[in-house]
């Protein structure tokens, strides 16, 4: 059976970018996923079925009917962008829009190349094998070398902490109990190498859900450890994170890190508060006591931080209803907080961005009703007309929370995406 490496995969997704409008790469990096179905995938059409820059209300049926008018579709590849919340809720957003990436994609794709985790390659579209085989030789060493990063004014500690201190008066007055605050890092780029960037990302922080998409000018380049939502039949399973920890410089410190990690109270709260969240989502279109945490708090280590992860699983009433428990999910708790509506408000109130795709989610619906999507963490998002280049980070703010310490969790979240924009 043909094999493919990393950087014979680089070869080939390059080259059908350079074809293709609509072109997405998955890797897994070979972490270990009870749930995962591909080792690596990558697939590219040349139109989208939908590419909404701004959704209505209506934007959740729009895709589900669009889904269902393609049913013969082996996979369809989805970008769903943060403010899809507002289909959900009522609640708005104003706030400004650096790269302007649309809100809703899905495409359908004319070429397929995956590689499944049982070792079988999937080849569908208009290249055979060997012309495969000979893309993924060509030389990957032609990358055009990024240019300088035109940095713009950024949110500073002392800004960070004002907005910080509005967002803890909401805790103590019990108006939330937990929070996600992100800070937007953006600026211009005019010549970059999205393939190349998302090499050396991939390179310093690799992750089980990372992925480089193109989305006509636009492009997400991610490296995100996080599932938000992945259905099998009739069960579905959401992977929370909360609480980080930095890696030690040795197994010894790196163990012992990882020991305070699942010690700290704090971090636990924080963890457990959104689990809660996440199994009330599910609900919605779960089973009668379907509903299961089966693992609370699991530490995992990555490539420069060390997670704790929770995993909720529920049965779906119908296996049929998979959109509509995506949707009642979205966005992922993870990345708003508790209770949920009042957190988004807030978050609207307090960051001076929108979020777009970023703490959104990629992913991929399968011919069977299946899917598997991610959350949108760890990421650039780049506008190719006029270089637009942003990405965020973020922690979550509870009652424990310390304004100085959360701020530095933030700065160790951009510390390889820091990394991978300098020039080579």
């Amino acid at each position: 059976m043909q094999s493919f490496n990393f950087n014979q995969r680089s070869a080939i997704f390059k080259h059908l970018s350079k074809e293709f409008n609509y072109v997405s790469r998955f890797e897994s990096n070979k972490y270990n996923d009870t749930y995962g179905r591909y080792d690596w995938i990558i697939v590219a059409a040349h139109n989208a079925l939908i590419h909404d820059y701004k959704v209505g209300k209506n934007a959740w049926e729009k895709l589900e009917n669009t889904i269902e008018r393609h049913n013969e579709a082996e996979f369809l590849t989805c970008l769903l962008a943060y403010d899809l919340k507002n289909c959900n809720e009522e609640i708005s957003s104003t706030n400004a829009d650096f790269t302007g990436f649309p809100d809703l994609c899905l495409w359908k794709p004319d070429v397929k190349i995956m590689m499944l985790r049982t070792g079988d390659l999937e080849v569908s579209g208009g290249l055979s094998i060997n012309q495969i085989i000979s893309i993924s030789n060509e030389a990957n060493g032609d990358s055009t070398e990024n240019s300088s990063f035109e940095k713009e004014k950024s949110l500073t500690e002392e800004e960070y902490t004002s907005q910080f201190s509005k967002l803890k008066y909401h805790i103590e007055r019990g108006d939330i109990y937990e929070v996600n605050y992100c800070r937007e890092e953006k600026g211009i780029i005019k010549d970059l190498d999205p393939n190349s960037l998302f090499e050396k990302l991939n390179s310093w922080s690799p992750a089980p859900f990372a992925c480089i998409h193109k989305a006509d000018n636009h492009w997400l380049i991610c490296s995100s450890p996080e599932r938000f939502l992945h259905k099998q039949n009739n069960t579905i399973t959401s992977q929370p994170i909360k609480g980080t920890t930095k890696r030690g410089e040795n197994a010894e410190e790196d163990i012992q890190l990882q020991k305070e990690l699942k010690e700290n109270q704090k971090e636990k709260s924080e963890n457990v508060m959104i689990v809660d969240l996440v199994r009330n989502d599910l609900s919605i279109y779960a089973a009668r006591g379907s509903v299961q945490v089966k693992e609370l708090c699991g530490i995992y280590p990555f490539a420069t931080v060390s997670h704790m992860i929770s995993t909720v699983q529920a049965e779906l009433k119908d296996k049929k209803l998979g959109i509509q428990a995506l949707a009642a999910a979205f966005p992922m708790g993870s990345m708003t907080g508790a209770p949920k509506l009042s957190a988004m408000k807030l978050i609207e109130e307090a960051e001076d961005f929108k979020r777009g795709i970023y703490s959104g989610a990629t992913g991929y619906f399968l011919k069977n009703g299946d899917f598997d999507f991610n959350v949108v963490i760890r990421s650039f998002v780049w506008n190719s007309l006029n270089g637009h280049l942003s990405f965020s980070t973020g922690s979550a703010i509870t009652i424990a929370a310390q304004a100085d310490k959360e701020f530095q969790e933030c700065e160790l979240k951009a510390k390889a995406l820091w990394k991978a924009l300098q020039p080579n």
